[in-house]
């Protein structure tokens, strides 16, 4: 059920716990095993008080941190949503930073979430109807560094029902977000009434599908990943805080290996407000083309590109 071979040996490891079946789950069973990997487990919850009696729920995980001997952290959000971005984005951005700070602070080996199979597709097909790309495809993967911290999804091959069982045989209690019920969210919809019709009207086995679809998306991206890592030093000057790409060397690349290295190089700016749209992409390659003057585009605060006959600069 749960994949232990992602898991590093002897390491110290923070279990992100919002009190939902997955989370708990998660946690009763990486206690099962942390003698045989010799882990340290930190349980950690952030409370993104967006609604009334959020509070209820760290009380809830910080008992049953409690009662299986663990360290428990958590941290409630002060912040209010700023202004064209989505609550669910929001609150996404405030939980990853403070397991990025607990990380460092701590010195974790690794953050374990627990994402399951039916996260993996909804996240698939969330990122279709928004429009996506291979990158996108892979939607969660089972271990990925992000700011120089280490997540991990050791759930990502089992289904939800077969947690849901599991909780039923050891009795144990969790608490569900009401949140998790209403369909004003697009995960939420898609959960609730597109997933149940297209198993309804199409295959039953629509989950399994769409994280086939993960997995075959993320082992081809690898074979780019690696041919851009080989072409990056031939292409690509990089200094402190800016990222120059040899427009003649770029514009030799096959198309899709230009995009790669306009988005790798816009992420090594700007961190993980660096994606660079389809829109923002397309209108590089086209300006691209006009070598007779400089162009400049802005891509939001954190990246400023300019585009001149030597070079397209990224800073």
């Amino acid at each position: 059920m749960l994949d232990q071979t992602i898991i590093p040996r002897a390491s110290k490891v923070l279990v992100g716990v919002s009190g939902g079946l997955d989370s708990i789950a998660l946690l009763h069973l990486l206690n099962r095993i942390k003698h045989n990997l010799a882990i340290e487990i930190i349980v950690v919850h952030y409370d993104h008080a967006l609604r009334p009696g959020s509070s209820k729920d760290a009380h809830f995980v910080s008992r049953i941190a409690a009662e299986l001997g663990f360290v428990f952290i958590t941290e409630k959000n002060h912040k209010k949503c700023a202004k064209g971005i989505s609550t669910e984005e929001f609150a996404r951005e405030q939980r990853f930073d403070f397991f990025f700070r607990v990380a460092g602070r701590l010195s974790a080996d690794a953050v374990i979430l627990a994402h399951t199979q039916d996260d993996l597709a909804e996240t698939v097909l969330m990122r279709i109807i928004r429009g996506t790309g291979l990158s996108g495809l892979r939607s969660i993967l089972p271990a990925r560094e992000i700011n120089g911290v280490l997540f991990l999804r050791p759930l990502l091959n089992t289904r939800r029902s077969a947690l849901e069982k599991f909780m039923v045989q050891i009795k144990a209690k969790h608490i569900e977000d009401p949140s998790n019920r209403q369909d004003i969210f697009l995960r939420n919809k898609i959960r609730h009434a597109l997933i149940p019709y297209i198993s309804r009207n199409f295959t039953p086995a629509i989950t399994e599908k769409l994280a086939e679809l993960a997995v075959n998306a993320a082992i081809d991206y690898d074979v780019l990943a690696e041919e851009l890592n080989q072409i990056w030093p031939k292409v690509v000057v990089q200094s402190r805080g800016k990222v120059q790409i040899q427009l003649s060397e770029w514009k030799m690349l096959p198309r899709s290996m230009r995009r790669m290295l306009l988005r790798e190089a816009a992420k090594r700016i700007a961190g993980g407000q660096g994606g660079l749209s389809l829109k923002h992409v397309s209108l590089i390659e086209v300006l691209a083309e006009q070598t007779g003057s400089t162009h400049k585009i802005s891509c939001g605060a954190d990246l400023k590109i300019m585009i001149n006959k030597k070079f397209i600069s990224l800073s």
